[in-house]
């Protein structure tokens, strides 16, 4: 007989005898799905902030900070500085000429959750040209804000998530009541987490004499590297130069980083005590199948088959369980959203996640059967029935 027909065999027998090691198995099986939920849970967190990062991020999209700043809070940009940056080479004009860029600052804003709660958002003011800059903010309700005014518009996302911000809600502010005009479409990255306002408006309320970022356009992505090196050769720009990625990054470049140690050290310490609940069932399993597995052995089934069983049976229950882990993770967090130092980004259970779950129920399920297996191939025939 075939060593393929006899570990089918094998498996068979195995199968049919499952509902006699019923609890075994579910402990097995439990311990994997708790093992994978949990692993594609946290992993969620990673890929949520990653995919915020990346949507929307263009090449053709340059950000400027003073030199040195790690992030725009730390960035400090004077007036003639700006200028010099408006005009070098490869920024984008419209038809009228002007350079497609502008300078912005930001505020925190201290605001009420729905659920009652208090957090805190970003409020970025930005010169003439933002709406431009960033066409990819459409106001759906409402009308944009103007210049010099105490208004702002906000993303549905944050309009769902914080109370007080239907349009004509006012938001007291540094003396003076910031009335919500306008509420534009989610873009599913990092705009849906801020308010945007006049740039010039807002430096002038929080008394302030420069700004701490500037935006442009180039007149493509090609462009980046002739942009950044005019302005790091130019003595009168002491500026970093970032593509859109990099920047988007800089603030939660920690927060992932210490996400994705959480989720791989979590996950590792759980599959290794999911493994030793393996071990102990396939081991009950062999010990439970002595008499079986020497009786085939005296008929002639060799160890081969006896080892490729035992570690498909354990991967027949690990896999299964594993699946129904990543869907109930799916169905828990996936598309729920997170907030952290003023930013909201949401849950995403991506195929990556679910994949690395998968693979750790394999490994539990391989490493969980093949000791055991291997106890049982080399068990002689005539050892086993004695030991029967």
């Amino acid at each position: 007989m075939s060593t393929m027909r006899q570990m089918s065999l094998l498996v068979l027998s195995a199968v049919r005898s499952l509902p006699n090691r019923a609890a075994t198995v579910l402990v097995t099986a439990l311990g994997v799905l708790i093992v994978v939920c949990v692993f594609t849970s946290l992993l969620a967190l990673g890929d949520g902030v990653r995919s915020w990062v990346d949507q929307g991020a263009r090449a053709d999209r340059a950000f400027v900070l003073s030199r040195g700043a790690a992030a725009a809070p730390q960035s400090l940009l004077q007036r003639d500085v700006i200028t010099n940056i408006f005009d070098a080479p490869g920024v984008r004009h419209d038809a009228a000429g002007e350079a497609l860029a502008l300078a912005s600052s930001m505020a925190f804003v201290d605001v009420l959750k729905t659920d009652h709660t208090r957090a805190n958002i970003y409020l970025i003011g930005m010169t003439r040209q933002g709406l431009q800059v960033f066409p990819e903010i459409h106001v759906i309700r409402g009308r944009p804000y103007r210049s010099g005014m105490h208004e702002l518009i906000v993303s549905e996302s944050a309009q769902n998530m914080y109370s007080g911000f239907e349009i004509g809600s006012q938001i007291p502010l540094r003396g003076a009541q910031w009335s919500i005009v306008g509420v534009f479409a989610d873009t599913g990255g990092v705009f849906d987490s801020v308010l945007f306002a006049d740039g010039e408006t807002l430096v002038s309320a929080f008394r302030r004499k420069a700004f701490q970022q500037v935006t442009v356009m180039l007149d493509s992505a090609a462009d980046f590297n002739r942009f950044k090196a005019s302005l790091l050769a130019n003595t009168l720009t002491p500026v970093d130069v970032y593509t859109e990625t990099d920047i988007r990054e800089a603030p939660v470049r920690g927060t992932r980083y210490l996400l994705d140690f959480v989720s791989y050290f979590v996950g590792t310490l759980m599959a290794i005590g999911s493994i030793c609940t393996a071990l102990s069932s396939q081991y009950a399993a062999v010990d439970a199948r002595r008499r079986e597995i020497a009786t085939l052995r005296a008929i002639g089934f060799t160890g081969t088959p006896i080892l490729g069983a035992v570690v498909l049976e354990c991967l027949l229950i690990a896999l299964p369980a594993a699946v129904l882990g990543a869907a109930l993770a799916w169905l828990l967090f996936n598309g729920h959203v997170a907030s952290t130092s003023g930013l909201t980004f949401p849950l995403a259970v991506s195929t990556r996640s679910i994949g690395l779950g998968i693979a750790c129920a394999v490994l539990i399920g391989l490493v969980g059967g093949a000791l055991p297996a291997i106890r049982a191939m080399r068990v002689s025939a005539a050892e086993a029935l004695r030991a029967s």
